[in-house]
């Protein structure tokens, strides 16, 4: 007597074999199955998944459970993080750009308030908006790579 064992996955099925017994973990412990047993469908948590193929051998699936984790460590990282939507990219795209316009714009006044009470042959406005450029630039980058970081 065999039995049709198909593990199924979100995007793909992971196991389509014909068997004589399979033994796995569920979500509230361990079961074995033979043949004549009722139709039967469990979640599967991370663990050892046994099944005897028709030909008599027993074969385990230890990448199996690297298999589950992966997904689930995937599912978990969605659900923390929540839906990344429109909004969320026009949010980081406004904050990498006040984050330069400002220190840019910071950089200029500085610089002319500078000429204008200590002149001198050289233009602190163009030295402070290169200034500003770079610190907006740096702290956009910083901003960027915390948001990565998170992923």
């Amino acid at each position: 007597m065999i039995m049709k064992l198909k593990v199924l996955l979100p995007t793909e099925v992971l196991i389509d074999e014909t068997a004589s017994k399979i033994t796995a973990e569920a979500e509230n412990g361990c079961f074995c199955l033979l043949p004549n047993h009722i139709d039967f469908l469990a979640g599967l948590v991370p663990g050892l998944l046994f099944f005897e193929s028709s030909n008599g051998e027993e074969e385990p699936w230890e990448d199996f459970q690297e298999q589950v984790n992966v997904k689930s460590k995937r599912k978990l990282k969605a659900r923390r993080e929540g839906n990344h939507t429109v909004w969320f990219g026009l949010g980081m795209f406004g904050v990498v750009g006040w984050s330069i316009t400002i220190s840019t714009l910071l950089g200029i006044a500085l610089g002319i308030w500078i000429d204008t009470k200590f002149p001198s042959q050289y233009s602190w406005t163009l030295m402070l908006l290169f200034v500003g450029v770079v610190l907006g630039c740096l702290n956009a980058w910083y901003w960027i790579q915390s948001e990565r970081g998170n992923d």
